[in-house]
């Protein structure tokens, strides 16, 4: 054998540690991942927010439409 080929106690040491890096994968992944279930709940969290915050905003801009409408009725009325 030349010197450059490894020799097989190599080969065993490097498919070891392939074996104990396959492992680990399920456990890097829980650590460096937002999973798809904690997403989706904070998702789901964010996204009832902006509706309510969509409907707020919807009547408040009926309540101005509104009192301005009003307004100008009560003017109209008013100078006749």
């Amino acid at each position: 054998m030349s010197q450059s080929e490894p020799t097989l106690a190599e080969i065993m040491r490097r498919l070891d540690e392939l074996a104990a890096d396959v492992k680990n994968i399920p456990a890097m992944v829980n650590d460096q991942f937002v999973r798809r279930e904690v997403y989706d709940a904070q998702h789901g969290h964010i996204e009832k927010r902006v509706n309510r915050l969509e409907n707020r905003h919807e009547w408040l801009v009926r309540t101005v439409g509104l009192v301005i409408i009003t307004a100008v009725l009560g003017l109209i009325i008013t100078i006749r």
